[in-house]
């Protein structure tokens, strides 16, 4: 059986390209039905706009037939975080990668301790681990979704089309130009 992922975050395509290089079942939440589009094309099973369905978590779960994912990637942090819980199969893991969301939450540990859940935090690892990732991608042929690329003197443009959350995939500042 694939192992099955949740996103709980608003932007993440990179997390599911890497979850789909690994065969996992990718189930996905996003704020609008143009990323869902682009999360299904880069291989997400099912897409829940959480705009449309406050509730995504109870999505998530029927999507599972009840069980709830076996792993979950939330970058948002304070809005998502105790939906992310609710969302994971008991002994499930949620990774936290961000806080676009705020750094609050309030994931009662109750909640944890019920499910037997494994909360960690993780960030950049060591350059062996992004060679590997290089190669991994190379091989699978996996791009990074890009939204826009601005010239290093638009920066401020850049910062605001990322704080509008209107991008769909990565804002770029090109620094050489």
């Amino acid at each position: 059986m694939k192992t099955s992922w949740a996103r709980p975050l608003q932007q993440g395509f990179f997390a599911l390209q890497i979850a789909r290089m690994f065969g996992a079942r990718v189930l996905a939440i996003t704020s609008s039905d143009e990323k869902a589009e682009t999360l299904k094309k880069l291989g997400a099973e099912a897409v829940v706009n959480y705009r449309a369905q406050p509730d995504w978590d109870r999505e998530i779960l029927a999507l599972t037939d009840g069980l709830g994912v076996d792993k979950t990637v939330d970058i948002a942090g304070e809005k998502t975080i105790v939906k992310s819980a609710a969302s994971t199969r008991k002994g499930g893991d949620i990774t936290i990668v961000g806080f676009t969301s705020g750094f609050g939450g309030g994931l009662p540990p109750i909640d944890i301790l019920a499910r037997s859940l494994t909360v960690a935090g993780t960030a950049i690892g060591p350059r062996e681990n992004f060679t590997a990732l290089l190669k991994a991608m190379a091989m699978h042929q996996v791009k990074p979704v890009i939204d826009q690329v601005f010239p290093f003197a638009d920066y401020r443009e850049a910062y605001q089309r990322l704080k509008s959350g209107n991008h769909v995939g990565k804002v770029v500042i090109d620094v050489a130009h």
